[in-house]
């Protein structure tokens, strides 16, 4: 079932309506766990409401919240000036690189920074170089 929320996001709506994704190699892979519509919704609305430049995520999965942000931030500040990082070590391992595949399938990876490392050792080393 397509949401029209969802508008502002194919390949998010289209992930919620298959339950179906992307992995590295643009393989069909069924995703057992996103963030939940109302989640997503709160999040579009604090970034359309707060409109930073700088964002941060610990984990990453498919993808579903950082669809949700970067989508959102390049809605709001069309001179491209905002950054969505996101840490997750797993994303290779455990995901398949599923959120980076659908990242780059919107077209939404080049004002995104994905660290592959533990969140305990890459948060002192973000804030130090702030």
């Amino acid at each position: 079932m397509k949401l029209s929320y969802l508008d502002f996001c194919p390949s998010l709506n289209n992930i919620i309506a298959t339950g179906k994704s992307i992995d590295q190699n643009n393989n069909t892979i069924p995703v057992s766990g996103l963030s939940s519509i109302n989640n997503i919704k709160v999040l579009r609305e604090i970034i359309l409401a707060k409109r930073p430049q700088k964002t941060l995520e610990i984990g990453l999965a498919y993808g579903g919240s950082a669809l949700t942000i970067l989508a959102s931030l390049q809605e709001i500040h069309k001179d491209n000036n905002f950054l969505h990082t996101a840490i997750d070590p797993f994303q290779k391992k455990s995901w398949k690189n599923s959120a980076l595949a659908v990242l780059d399938a919107e077209n939404l990876s080049q004002r995104f920074r994905f660290i592959e490392d533990f969140y305990y050792l890459s948060l002192p080393q973000i804030v130090k170089s702030q």
